[in-house]
């Protein structure tokens, strides 16, 4: 009997071979899922978990407080875009809420550029856009309008893109605090460089919590998990969260209630 494929590749190969994989179901999953998805009902995600009773229950669970859900394209960019759509629609006909968020965007700019020495160039491209568009949702009506606006692939990476550099821009404001939860890390600015900035990469809790902090915006984050009883719920900065987030494994979509 003939030997695998693999069997005849060297290591290159093989590293080529996984590139190629990974490289075809990006695509695929980019000519299937949109960016943002339109709002349906949450509980059409039971069917999506019919493998899964734990999950199934979890979601039963949270109809009591949540009735809808945006799904967002499963892509290693998942949360920002979840959070940035759910941000930017609370500035629909919000003046005084753009010009806040500019004002954070502002610091971030400022403390890379100034205190940091990122290339004013890179950095001024990031922010100039994302200054642009919060501008333009003056003009938007609805949150349809919105979602058109940010299903534009090329644009809505500036957006991540960006609100990557918030998240990087607080665990260097205050490295000594956020280093504790890093153990397995040499320092703040190589894991900021290697797995908060590069688009693609998966968000964990300590990031969140650095992105929620630097922009003072609550975000909520309903998990669901495998294991019997309630979905976990946690809150990052505080409370009064107006942003809710759907986790599983891997992945956020937005909770609406």
């Amino acid at each position: 009997m003939s030997g695998s494929l693999i069997d005849g590749m060297d290591d290159q190969q093989l590293d080529q071979a996984t590139i190629n994989a990974r490289e075809s179901i990006n695509r695929q999953i980019a000519e299937t899922i949109p960016l943002i998805g339109e709002k349906i009902p949450l509980e059409s995600l039971i069917q999506d978990f019919s493998d899964s009773e734990m999950f199934q229950q979890q979601v039963k669970m949270l109809l009591e407080s949540y009735r809808s859900v945006i799904k967002i394209r499963p892509d290693g960019n998942c949360f920002y875009r979840a959070f940035s759509f759910a941000l930017f629609e609370t500035l629909v006909g919000n003046a005084s809420g753009r010009e806040e968020l500019k004002a954070q965007f502002k610091k971030t700019r400022d403390f890379l550029i100034e205190k940091q020495n990122y290339p004013s160039v890179t950095v001024d491209d990031f922010y100039e856009q994302n200054v642009d568009f919060i501008d333009g949702i003056s003009d938007y009506k609805t949150s349809e309008e919105l979602r058109v606006a940010m299903s534009d692939e090329g644009f809505a990476n500036y957006i991540v893109c960006f609100l990557r550099l918030v998240a990087s821009a607080e665990l260097q404001q205050q490295p000594d605090f956020y280093i504790n939860f890093l153990p397995d890390v040499s320092s703040v600015q190589d894991f900021c460089r290697k797995d908060v900035e590069p688009l693609g990469i998966d968000i964990d809790h300590v990031v969140i919590t650095a992105l929620s902090t630097g922009l003072s915006v609550p975000v909520r984050v309903a998990c669901l998990e495998q294991r019997e009883g309630k979905p976990q719920i946690i809150d990052f900065f505080n409370e009064n969260a107006s942003i809710s987030l759907l986790f599983r494994p891997g992945h956020y979509d937005i909770l609406y209630n």
